[in-house]
């Protein structure tokens, strides 16, 4: 008997250590669905930390690209300031040193002129109408209706 006492033992050993394949397999599957659960899990987590990071440093880029647009404008008024400033410095110098630009400044900005000239100043001549306008608006109604005017 102990033969068979030995087969029996071995049988036990060989059920207990090894499953049936019906159930590795749904063990397997079950490892396997884990596994797409743990996927899935681990993207989502990225696409809601994504999400926070955006919503942190968007307002903080904007900002900087706000400032650096600002700062572009700044730059380009200095530019246009600087070369203002070199051109007065330029007339500055003229005026000091050149006395025929300097008349001519005084004529032309301060209507400044020498003894004994005559300045004559031509104003446009004005377009005079015969009628005025609200008579004339008259007429031209008047003669819509068909009737005479004055």
């Amino acid at each position: 008997m102990p033969a068979i006492t030995y087969k029996l033992k071995n049988r036990e050993n060989w059920l207990g250590s090894h499953d049936c394949p019906y159930q590795k397999q749904k063990t397997n599957h079950s490892k396997s669905s884990l596994k797409h659960v743990r996927k899935g899990f681990k993207g989502f987590s990225f696409l809601i930390l994504l999400l926070i990071l955006v919503f942190l440093y968007l307002p903080g880029l904007s900002k900087y690209l706000r400032l650096r647009h600002q700062e572009e404008r700044l730059n380009q008024d200095i530019a246009e300031l600087t070369s203002k400033v070199e051109e007065l410095k330029k007339e500055e110098h003229l005026i000091k040193t050149d006395v025929t630009y300097l008349e001519q400044v005084m004529r032309k900005e301060l209507g400044l002129v020498k003894p004994g000239e005559s300045v004559y100043k031509l104003m446009p001549e004005e377009i005079k109408s015969e009628k005025p306008a609200s008579d004339a608006q008259v007429s031209d109604s008047a003669k819509e209706k068909g009737t005479p005017s004055n």
